[in-house]
Parts: C-alpha cells; sequence; structure tokens
C-alpha cells in the first residue's frame, strides 16, 4: 500500500464500525480522535497557519493500528467473498486443508490465487474496488508476483498483465523470510551472517569495553537471527560461522589480525554461574524456538497454521507419530528435528480422559516412562482414557485386568479431577506447565552445563569462603569486638601502664560476645512470642461464630498401599464435633495423600453445606503449596485446583498452620481407618 495511513477514508472506517455492531457512542468518540487532528507547518523559524485533513489516521497513535486493522477487514471480506463464490481459487496445499486466500501484517499483503488470467483479472477487479471505497492505493513499485516452478513462461506473461504489469520474480521474502526455500541454505540465510558481520565492523562498536561488546553480542548480534529461528532449523556451517563472527569480536584484533583465543567459545556460552557469560548457543536456541511452534500446533489446533500443517502432515495421527515425508518443506523438517526433544517433556494431563490416547499418548506422569509399557489386548476396544474411569474414580477391576502391576499402580495414582476439565498437554520442565523458548533452553544446555558445574563451583566457593557462609553477620560483628579490645589494651598500655597478653584480649572479646549474642537472641525470641500471641487473639476476637475448624491426620500402611483419613471438625457451642473415617489407596507420595485428603475434607465439608471454615494443617510444605499453587508435578497440580475450585463454594474457607502435637483424636482416626472397608462418621462427644 502507499502511504497506507495518510489515506484511509473517515466515512469509510466509521461504515465497518457500523457493520460489525459497535456502539454509536463508541463510534463517535473513535471519529472525533481522527478528526481533531491539525497539522502545521515551520517555514524559515515561523510557524504558518494550520491544516486540517479531511482523511487519514495519525502516525504513531497507538489507536492508528488497530484502526488500519478494520480497514482491512474491507479487503479480507472482499477476498472471502470472491473465494466462496469460486470466482478467486485460492491457495489449498492438501485436500484436507483449509483454502488461504491471503494473508495481512499491517500494510504488508500476501494474495494467492490460481495463475491465470481470470483469476487476475477478477483480483484487479477486488482491489480496483477497496482502492475507491477505503482510499487506498496499491503500491505497483514495490509489488511483485511469484509463480510456482510448473507455470509456463506465457502464462507468467499474460498473468502479470492481467494484474497491472506487476514485476515477476523468482525469489521473494514476507516479513524478512524467504518465500521460497532452495536447495543451498546456506545461501539462502547468509544474510543473517552478512547483516550480523556488518553491525559489528562498525568502527564506534570496536572502541567498546568488555562490558559494552557483551552486551553488543546479547542485544544486537543474537538478536538478529531469532525471528528466523523461530521458523527455519539454519544450517550447521552457518552456526558455525556465526559464532566465529562473534568469537572474533569478543576477543578483538590487532593490526587487522584477529586476538587470540584463550577460551573457547562453548565454554564463553555456558551460563554465569557455570564459568560462561552467558550468551546463547545457537543450535539449542533455534530448537528451544522451533519448540514453540511444535507447542503451538500441539495446544491452538483452531489457528490457520495449524490446521494447514495438520492436513498436510499428521490428519489422522499425533505429531509425534506421523512420518516426515521426502518431498517435505524445510520448515516441517526443522519442526520435526525438535520432535525428540519436546516428546522428552510434553505430556498429557489428564481431566475428563476424552482426548487422550491410552496407548499412543504419553499420559503418564514419569519421567522415565513415555508410555503405557503394557501391550494391548487382543480384542480390546479400551481406546481413550475416559474408558478407564467410572463415576470420575479409576475402575480398578478393568485397569489391574488390563494392564501390568506397575502400570495400574502409576495410573491409579494419577489425580481424576472433580470436574468436566478437558485434558491438555503439560510442559513438566516449568511450574505452571506452558512451554517457554527459555525452559526448553535451560534443558537443552543442562546435559552441557553439568560437565563444568563440579570443578567451577569448588573453585568459586573456595575463593569466596568467608562470603558464602550463612554466619557471615555474626564473624563481623565478633571480628569488630575484638579489633575495639585490642583498641583499649592499647590505650591501657599507653596511659595506664597495663600490660595484657594477646590471647587473653581475643578470649575476653570473645566471652562479651557470647554473652551479647545469648541476650539478644532471649530478647529476639520473647518478642516474637508475644507478637504470635497478639496475633492469636486478634484472629480469635475476628473469627465468626458460626465458623468451623476442620483438622486432619494421615496415615499409610506401605505393604498394601492403604491410605488411613481422620477428620475431626469442632464448631461453635450449638454444634457438636463431628469426626470421619475415610479409606482411600495411597499414592507413595506422602505429599499427594495429604492433598487428596484435603480434597475428601472440602468435599465433605460442602456436603455438610458448613459456609465458613477453617483448615489447620500441620505440613509447613502443603500449606504453602496450597496458598502459591506452583509445582511441576501434574498430579500436584490437578490436585491444587480441585482444592481451590471447592474452597470458593464456602463463604470463607482459610487455611493456617499450626503445631500438629495437639492433633491427638485424628491421628487415632486415621490409625482406624486403615482397618475399615467403608468410611464410617463420629459425633464426638
Amino acid at each position: 500500500m502507499s502511504k497506507a495511513y495518510d489515506r484511509v477514508e473517515w466515512r469509510f472506517l466509521d461504515a465497518v464500525m457500523n457493520k460489525m455492531g459497535f456502539n454509536d457512542r463508541w463510534r463517535r468518540w473513535i471519529m472525533e480522535c481522527m478528526s481533531t487532528v491539525n497539522y502545521s507547518f515551520t517555514i524559515n523559524g515561523e510557524i504558518r497557519e494550520y491544516v486540517t485533513p479531511q482523511r487519514g489516521i495519525r502516525q504513531g497513535d497507538p489507536l492508528s493500528l488497530y484502526l488500519f486493522l478494520l480497514c482491512s477487514e474491507g479487503l479480507s471480506s472482499l477476498l472471502h467473498t470472491a473465494t466462496e463464490e469460486k470466482r478467486i481459487m485460492g491457495l489449498k496445499i492438501s485436500r484436507l486443508g483449509p483454502t488461504v486466500s491471503h494473508l495481512f501484517f499491517a500494510d504488508d499483503s500476501l494474495i494467492f490465487c490460481k495463475a491465470d488470467p481470470k483469476n487476475a483479472t477478477e483480483l484487479r477487479r477486488i482491489l480496483h474496488v477497496y482502492e475507491k471505497g477505503t482510499g487506498q492505493m496499491i503500491n505497483l513499485e514495490k509489488s511483485s508476483v511469484l509463480f510456482s516452478k510448473n507455470v509456463d513462461q506465457q502464462l507468467q506473461l499474460v498473468t502479470s498483465q492481467a494484474l497491472g504489469d506487476i514485476q515477476i520474480v523468482n525469489k521473494g521474502r514476507y516479513l524478512g523470510l524467504p518465500m521460497v526455500v532452495t536447495r543451498s541454505k546456506n545461501q539462502l540465510f547468509g544474510y543473517i551472517k552478512d547483516n550480523i558481520q556488518h553491525r559489528l565492523q562498525r568502527w564506534k562498536n570496536k572502541l567498546l569495553s568488555a562490558a559494552g561488546k557483551e552486551v553488543m553480542l546479547k542485544a544486537v548480534a543474537l538478536a538478529l537471527p531469532t525471528y528466523t529461528m523461530s521458523c527455519f532449523k539454519l544450517p550447521k556451517r552457518l552456526r558455525k560461522d556465526i559464532n566465529s563472527i562473534m568469537a572474533n569480536y569478543w576477543w578483538g584484533e590487532a593490526n587487522g589480525r584477529n586476538k587470540m583465543h584463550w577460551s573457547s567459545w562453548s565454554n564463553i556460552a555456558l551460563d554465569r554461574k557455570f564459568g560462561g557469560l552467558g550468551f546463547k548457543d545457537l543450535e539449542a536456541f533455534n530448537i528451544a524456538l522451533l519448540g514453540k511452534q511444535v507447542w503451538r500446533l500441539l495446544t491452538q489446533p483452531n489457528l490457520l497454521v495449524s490446521k494447514v500443517l495438520k492436513a498436510r502432515y499428521f490428519p489422522k495421527e499425533s505429531i509425534f507419530n506421523c512420518k516426515v515425508p521426502a518431498n517435505a518443506s524445510w520448515t516441517w523438517k526443522g519442526l520435526m528435528g525438535t520432535r525428540k526433544f519436546m516428546e522428552g517433556g510434553i505430556r498429557r494431563r489428564i481431566g475428563n480422559g476424552k482426548s487422550t490416547n491410552i496407548w499412543g499418548d504419553c499420559w503418564i506422569p514419569d519421567a522415565h516412562l513415555d508410555k503405557v509399557s503394557s501391550t494391548k489386548p487382543q480384542g480390546s476396544a479400551l481406546q481413550k482414557v475416559h474408558d478407564l474411569i467410572h463415576q470420575r474414580k479409576w475402575n480398578r477391576p478393568l485397569i489391574f485386568a488390563t494392564f501390568s502391576n506397575q502400570d495400574a499402580g502409576k495410573i491409579l495414582n494419577i489425580p481424576i479431577s472433580l470436574g468436566d476439565r478437558e485434558d491438555c498437554h503439560y510442559w513438566i520442565h516449568r511450574t505452571n506447565g506452558i512451554y517457554t523458548v527459555g525452559s526448553a533452553y535451560r534443558k537443552l544446555t543442562q546435559d552441557a552445563t553439568l560437565d563444568h558445574q563440579g570443578c567451577f563451583k569448588k573453585w568459586w566457593t573456595t575463593v569466596t569462603e568467608a562470603k558464602a557462609r550463612t554466619e557471615g553477620n555474626d564473624h563481623l560483628s565478633l571480628t569488630a569486638n575484638i579489633l575495639w579490645h585490642i583498641w583499649k589494651n592499647r590505650n591501657a598500655r599507653e596511659f595506664d601502664g597495663k600490660q595484657r597478653q594477646p590471647w587473653k584480649t581475643v578470649q575476653k572479646a570473645q566471652e562479651e560476645w557470647f554473652e551479647f549474642k545469648e541476650a539478644n537472641d532471649k530478647s529476639s525470641t520473647r518478642s516474637i512470642e508475644e507478637t504470635g500471641t497478639r496475633q492469636s487473639q486478634v484472629q480469635l476476637q475476628e473469627q465468626r461464630h458460626n465458623s468451623v475448624t476442620l483438622r486432619l491426620a494421615i496415615q499409610v500402611r506401605k505393604v498394601t498401599s492403604q491410605l488411613g483419613i481422620g477428620i475431626t471438625c469442632a464448631g461453635n457451642i450449638q454444634q457438636q464435633a463431628q469426626g470421619w473415617a475415610l479409606h482411600d489407596r495411597s499414592s507413595g507420595n506422602h505429599l499427594i495423600d495429604e492433598l487428596e485428603a484435603i480434597k475428601l475434607l472440602l468435599s465433605k465439608a460442602a456436603v455438610y453445606q458448613f459456609e465458613n471454615i477453617e483448615v489447620r494443617l500441620d505440613n509447613k510444605r502443603v500449606f504453602h503449596l496450597i496458598q502459591h499453587a506452583k509445582t511441576q508435578d501434574m498430579r500436584v497440580t490437578t490436585l491444587l485446583e480441585d482444592i481451590l475450585t471447592l474452597k470458593a463454594l464456602f463463604r470463607m474457607c482459610s487455611f493456617c498452620l499450626v503445631n500438629g502435637d495437639n492433633n491427638h483424636l485424628s491421628n487415632r482416626i486415621s490409625a482406624y481407618a486403615l482397618n475399615i472397608i467403608q468410611d464410617e462418621e463420629f459425633v464426638i462427644p
């Protein structure tokens, strides 16, 4: 588009907003924002009269970006209509895939159609209608047409003339990326190396200090190939050349010759805590960026790129199980190069189990087990994990009859969500389960850093031993006290003639310091106890009369994997104390067992329609997990979500951390629960 922002007709933009259903007041506000602008000209240092425009949107205004998108909707609608009415044949790379007629990014447009005069004439007519309605004008000098290799020269010429004599090109770029990938990848992506070399060879950059060079490499040189690496896998030779350019710049040159490289680039690229400078490893960074695209294909199947690639390469199977055809694009081959790494870090998090395949997906939360190791029984109709669930509980007889004891135990340890939550993908290397380039890069470079971790940390700890000690403040105050006694002994010798041996001086200073420290610790302890007492008194005063206090205890019988849960409930004076003995299967993990017990506790409280409850916990780790809800374990995440969901059912639900020594009744009930078959309820006198 030529002068895209300056040519936007206000009337057209208002008509688009009206058609899209914007409120009249909102439209009036937007029109006032556009129409109240004035421009002035400075001629010979004097400001001349103001000019009031009748069209166009302001450059640099944050609102202008979105207004131009509304304007582009007109062209998008025209192309969609023409495609649906078969007046234009869009691009379709597979039989099952969607038809793509255009791609827009701001004022850069990529339009697809069949290479014949009929389609070209219709496209030219659509562009003319768009120009007339919006005020936009196509810049034919900056536009070009690219044909596939199957179109003969005569047809290319006729089609180009129908489009308005647009220039024919064999190669092109869209948003800075090559549209056609040729055989020579080093030559195709060579512009990246040239750009980096051009930036680093400027004379000002050669005069930078070591800190300035570090910023230059991290903020400029390593940023230039990032966008390309997020779409394509760079050739190994090109990555090596880029590393060489950055290494030469880092070590510098003298008299036109590179200086000595005192350490390899792989060592410099290590993280700072392992002795490096934190420069990116291009190969690992490239894989991490491409892995982000694989993650988007898995988690956002409704994106246009997801629909196109799925229909072309994996229409009926998982992206991790599909074969890579020999004629696959370079983009797809790059994505498939990350498949092994991604498969090792992605698991299916079970919700209702309806979209997870039992035999093909990685859904068991075990770092050493990708899929179910048991073979599918002959004639079995089990396909989805949902088939193993009955009334939101695992069907134990069916599971033990279908899988090995090892697989069955791992399956039964997976918590099932209370709600009808859909299954989803989970990235095991991050606490919230969402893939990030940073977490993937850290995982990829983990093996390399382990080789350097030991020796460097020992050396660094040795050098900074005194600083690393936790009692450093005590050493500082003791040293100050010793110095003070040395000064006092000096004065005693100079003015009073008294002489004391050095070791006695140090001993006296140490004794005084220990007395001071002991007295200070006792004072601090009393202060904490008094503060805690005052806080507990305030909490008791503010507690509502109808609140219910709940406590629990669990006991595990490891031989039979039995879990006994004891819950006690104490209310106000009008309410009787209650207790529940619950029997369940232990997961073998104390943390998961306790969270499962809290989930059952809240379920019981919801059934009895308690409104205000206070749950007292004696496990500090569980208490902090509930408060912050951050973990890398999928099973723990599911339980925490259920606990927060149940918590929202009450008018007031609070968790507090207390001492576990006074929880004798719940402990006795939990021990009793190990020997029962059905859950029992007690009324405590």
